[in-house]
């Protein structure tokens, strides 16, 4: 007998399985990411399909099967249509959920992954203003949390050397040591400037929402996202 459960879930990717059916990548808070078949959704008649669109958050039920696990029911509950009708805002979601479809391993429930994500797409979504700085700063701050979400959140606060109390001036950051290498114990890396510091433990800890109304000066923020760069580059690849 068939086994079925329902949970939400936010649509990571979506491709062609098949003639006629979809396998989908779907991000949830109680299973963790799901890989699904979809029967019959490459057909035009489908209607299922038109809730399968990668950034849609569903309602899904799940039918388990003996080789794969399929996509019973779809309805949307939000389609972020303020992403999905501009460019940029499109460009930086895309981003965020293959960062996510690629780290994440299968069936491995973490519930702050998903709110995390929702939470980007519903900052992302409301964002009335525009410009590739700003939409840099949001997908830097979701790649730095979840970074942290991960196991590797940086030590920002004392140095990652000695544990001492980071003082202002002459400070670096190490991606081996994991965290800001105060000026005593640097050793030749790259200095890091004191406002990217506090920039990144902004980023760190203020809700993705307040983000927009922070006033991070570019130059600052351009700094804090080189360090997240290579943070990722670091630890993902």
């Amino acid at each position: 007998m068939e086994v079925t459960y329902k949970t939400q879930g936010i649509i990571l990717q979506r491709e062609q399985y098949g003639e006629n059916d979809s396998r989908v990548f779907v991000y949830t808070p109680n299973f963790g990411k799901l890989e699904l078949v979809a029967r019959g959704t490459q057909k035009l008649s489908s209607k299922l399909s038109a809730h399968l669109e990668p950034l849609n958050l569903c309602e899904i039920m799940v039918v388990r099967g003996k080789q794969y696990d399929y996509l019973g029911v779809a309805i949307s509950e939000e389609v972020f249509a303020g992403i999905k009708n501009d460019y940029g805002k499109t460009a930086a979601a895309g981003e965020i959920l293959k960062l996510v479809n690629e780290v994440t391993k299968e069936k491995q429930a973490e519930q702050a992954i998903f709110l995390l994500l929702k939470e980007f797409l519903n900052a992302l979504d409301a964002e009335t203003r525009h410009g590739a700085s700003l939409f840099d700063v949001l997908k830097s701050t979701f790649t730095l949390k979840f970074l942290a979400l991960l196991g590797y959140a940086p030590q920002l606060e004392r140095c990652v050397v000695c544990q001492r109390q980071l003082q202002p001036g002459g400070n670096s950051f190490s991606y081996i040591t994991g965290g800001v290498v105060c000026s005593g114990c640097r050793k030749g890396e790259r200095a890091l400037s004191d406002a990217a510091i506090n920039t990144m433990r902004l980023m760190l800890t203020a809700p993705l929402s307040t983000l927009a109304d922070a006033n991070i000066k570019e130059n600052f923020t351009v700094e804090a996202t080189a360090v997240i760069k290579e943070m990722r580059l670091y630890h993902l690849t």
